[in-house]
């Protein structure tokens, strides 16, 4: 089985799905914390009815106009009160990023993209595992048989952190890939209060 990291895989089922969950207002700002050669965001602009604004962050160079660095440490400098969508597309589990945007010490009203694939030996990321109660000596001892059910521990550690509601599909052929989102701030109590009604 190939390991090899392919930029905007799926492209055509990231783009239909953040399109349908976009929300509804004529600006929105978007955060693209993964923004490589902006692909996705480029094709969501082309068929959005609201004017989308971009701010691409990567770690590389990719022809596209992107601010450069490692979002973990460029992350905790930004103001993340101004964006409308953070998207979090990553080539693995988004644990290290989703931890900075939820230690932002600020208001954030923004919908969260996320891509989750358990690749490096289907093993979860071992801070994650840690704050949902495993050891480090079961970490330790068998890390892939603790990685089991991977994005069910995924969506318990997004409702550790306040987390109430996940949409998110399933990307057919794949065992391990999915897309998703969640709101946070007003926008998730809003939904709250909607669903309660």
């Amino acid at each position: 089985m190939s390991n090899h990291k392919t930029d905007n895989s799926s492209l055509r089922t990231k783009v239909a799905f953040r399109l349908n969950r976009l929300p509804i207002q004529d600006k929105i700002t978007v955060l693209d914390c993964y923004h490589g050669s902006g692909a996705c965001w480029r094709n969501i602009n082309l068929h959005s009815v609201s004017k989308i604004q971009i701010h691409g962050l990567d770690i590389e160079d990719k022809d596209s106009f992107v601010l450069l660095g490692d979002n973990r440490k460029v992350l905790p400098g930004l103001n993340l009160s101004r964006y409308d969508v953070i998207d979090v597309d990553s080539y693995g589990v988004p644990y290290d990023v989703l931890s900075e945007i939820f230690a932002y010490d600020g208001d954030i009203n923004a919908t969260i993209f996320y891509t989750f694939c358990q690749t490096h030996m289907r093993q979860m990321p071992k801070g994650m595992l840690l704050e949902l109660g495993y050891t480090d000596a079961m970490y330790q001892k068998s890390p892939t048989l603790v990685s089991k059910g991977g994005h069910d521990k995924f969506l318990h550690w997004l409702a550790n952190n306040g987390v109430t509601r996940v949409e998110y599909i399933k990307l057919p052929g794949s065992r391990t890939r999915v897309y998703g989102c969640f709101r946070i701030g007003e926008l998730q109590k809003a939904d709250l209060s909607e669903s309660v009604s």
